[in-house]
């Protein structure tokens, strides 16, 4: 029986925080190979068709576990690699004309496939990182004292982390206590991963020096290095997000652009 691809209610994780602990699950569970890219979002749905149909993003975790523990009649070799497909507005949700994706596989994949307008990258984590816009997935080395190991974890490129430095030592050479307060509370509201806590240290540490060498440190600051709880739950089950709701949605944002175009 032919399995019946229904793209448009393949699911979207709800923030780009989610997408980030997705991606983490996923390396961690072998998936090293990787590519990305962004669609159209008119082009969304039959991208998504092909990437069912050709690499099965849309099986359940028992058909993987199947497919990939099997062997072929042919040669004897390994079944089929897990692949893992995710998706989400590249920029703004509320006005992304694009989607952003990335298909993680424990296996290489013939991703050459892919039209050259929608593929940007393929590599193995062990060749090159995998970027998201200012962020990149690393594999660190805890301390011994918070249990050790190694473990991957995002963290700022290393231009937006010299970025993020000179707006810290400029407010504090200052001594600009409300500057200072932004861009700390700015950093505090990205996801607690473990890269960033660490470069918020490091952060926090360079504008006390630039502070101190500035006559100083200016009052009512807060330097905490934590901020609120980012929820991390993928997927909302009482309203679940789909890729056919998202374009629902910009489809009725066109046609309200349109309506109030021809009206004025």
């Amino acid at each position: 029986m032919k399995r019946v691809i229904q793209p448009l209610s393949y699911p979207l994780p709800k923030s780009r925080a989610c997408v980030q602990s997705q991606i983490i699950n996923h390396v961690n569970s072998g998936h090293n190979w990787w590519g990305t890219g962004v669609v159209a979002v008119d082009k969304a749905e039959d991208f998504t068709r092909k990437m069912c149909a050709r690499h099965g993003v849309d099986l359940g975790d028992s058909t993987r576990c199947y497919q990939r523990n099997c062997f072929k009649e042919s040669g004897g070799r390994k079944g089929y690699p897990s692949v893992q497909l995710l998706l989400y507005p590249e920029g703004s949700p509320a006005v992304a004309t694009h989607l952003r994706w990335f298909l993680l596989s424990t296996d290489r994949l013939d991703l050459d496939k892919i039209p050259p307008e929608f593929r940007e990258h393929l590599a193995n984590l062990d060749d090159r990182r995998l970027t998201w816009n200012e962020y990149e997935l690393v594999h660190r080395t805890r301390a011994r004292k918070i249990g050790g190991g190694t473990k991957w974890t995002w963290r700022l490129t290393k231009k937006a982390y010299e970025e993020q430095l000179a707006l810290f030592e400029m407010a504090a050479r200052k001594r600009d206590a409300w500057r200072l307060s932004q861009v700390l509370d700015a950093f505090r509201n990205r996801p607690g991963w473990g890269g960033l806590r660490e470069q918020m240290i490091s952060l926090n540490r360079a504008a006390k020096s630039a502070a101190n060498r500035a006559n100083g440190l200016p009052d009512g600051v807060d330097w905490s290095l934590m901020g609120e709880y980012v929820d991390l739950t993928v997927w909302d089950r009482d309203n679940p997000r789909t890729l056919g709701g998202f374009i629902g949605q910009i489809v009725a944002r066109v046609n309200q652009a349109m309506d109030s175009a021809a009206n004025e």
